[in-house]
């Protein structure tokens, strides 16, 4: 296990040596160019890294998986909620491009400069922390990196205030930058205000409502569901696939068009169970798919269902099991689920990265989507229940 475990940590940093995440400083911010993204996903181990591409960045965060509490029959312990009024849904199972811009600057972390003198500074320390949302300098708001960028360089060698935004409260604090080597003024925090990367579209409502993923997108460095600021569903292909095996999940990797006319609908929220927003299309129009009726938890049943994906080029149904349920999970594991059809087996070893939000459809109805997969056996993973979904959605 650990030997792979180092085996996919060494694969991913040739990933990042693509990779260009700089201090921020007087000038521009600089991305690798790229056109191959990888799927957003969720697995078992903690293991995060960061690819800029196509003037973007994206993110894939993985997650250690929480053990499950059998002192109890969770099922019982269920309490009730309002359930969706949404009786008929489309279910998706189309690969889309997710791009998502934060609410605010966030900070992942503070670093060391080196001065013009040659000695080390970290003017950040202790000051602003990891998971801080920088939302105004001097005053001036600010949305973006390219923004705190100008501020910064402006300023010059004057003590800088930074209005924070951190745990849901305004805060001022002040950081002296530090002039560098190159001539440039330094405060030493590494920055993120955006991410892109592969997921899957789970449901679209007959409003034109779409809910995808199953889980939040999480910052890579913190660990924290990003605070979003809006963002967009974008066309997207996939142009080959990273199989899951030997305790090394695998991946979606393909294309998306930023272009004119690829975008797909509005990103509007950023939660525990998916992002949503609104479809700028008809997915029977778009897609040929026809509404299923919403299956609730008591409509769930242990045994066969049917995965949907269009991981193939196309949209399919594959055959998995259901294994087990767990009503009382809030953060997207109520069902353990294992792919047995062949061809999927087959194409990509099981669940990978990238196929977050794919519906799971039993007896007819959509009851879920797939949320997470386990590292050590890619044949199972986690789902939500589409009603945790919808009653998100509104």
């Amino acid at each position: 296990m650990e030997e792979n475990r180092k085996k996919y940590r060494r694969f991913l940093m040739k990933l990042l040596a693509v990779s260009l995440v700089l201090l921020i400083g007087y000038g521009g911010l600089l991305f690798a160019r790229d056109e191959t993204v990888l799927g957003i996903g969720q697995n078992d181990f903690k293991v995060n890294f960061v690819l800029k591409q196509n003037g973007y960045s994206e993110e894939s965060s993985v997650f250690d998986i929480e053990k499950r509490d059998t002192s109890v029959d969770s099922r019982q312990s269920l309490v009730e909620t309002s359930v969706s009024d949404h009786e008929f849904v489309y279910a998706c199972g189309k690969t889309v491009g997710v791009y998502l811009q934060t609410n605010g600057v966030l900070v992942v972390g503070t670093g060391k400069v080196t001065a013009k003198d040659g000695s080390l500074h970290n003017p950040a320390e202790d000051i602003v922390k990891e998971g801080d949302y920088i939302v105004k300098v001097n005053g001036i708001s600010v949305s973006g990196k390219n923004e705190l960028v100008d501020v910064i360089r402006d300023n010059g060698a004057d003590s800088i205030e930074l209005t924070i935004r951190r745990d849901g409260e305004m805060k001022k604090v002040a950081v002296d930058p530090v002039l560098g080597t190159s001539g440039q003024y330094l405060l030493g925090i590494w920055v993120r205000d955006d991410t892109q990367g592969i997921g899957t579209l789970t449901f679209v409502t007959e409003d034109g409502t779409f809910g995808a993923l199953g889980h939040a997108i999480s910052d890579t460095d913190t660990g924290v569901t990003m605070e979003s600021g809006g963002g967009a569903l974008y066309s997207a292909k996939v142009t080959s696939i990273l199989r899951g095996k030997d305790s090394i999940p695998g991946a979606l990797c393909g294309k998306i068009y930023f272009q004119d006319g690829s975008g797909l609908g509005e990103i509007k929220e950023n939660c525990s169970v998916g992002i949503y927003g609104t479809l700028y299309s008809d997915p029977e129009t778009e897609w040929g798919l026809e509404k299923v009726p919403v299956g609730t938890e008591q409509d769930i049943t242990t045994g066969k269902a049917m995965l949907r994906s269009d991981v193939s080029g196309m949209i399919e149904d594959y055959e998995i099991e259901i294994l087990r349920l767990d009503s009382g999970n809030r953060q997207g594991k109520n069902m353990v689920i294992r792919i047995t059809d062949p061809d999927l087996l087959d194409l990509t070893g099981g669940i990978v990265q990238g196929m977050s939000g794919s519906p799971i459809i039993q007896n007819g109805k959509i009851v879920g989507a797939v949320t997470h997969v386990l590292v050590n056996d890619p044949t199972r993973g986690y789902g939500v229940f589409i009603e945790n979904m919808l009653d998100a959605a509104g």
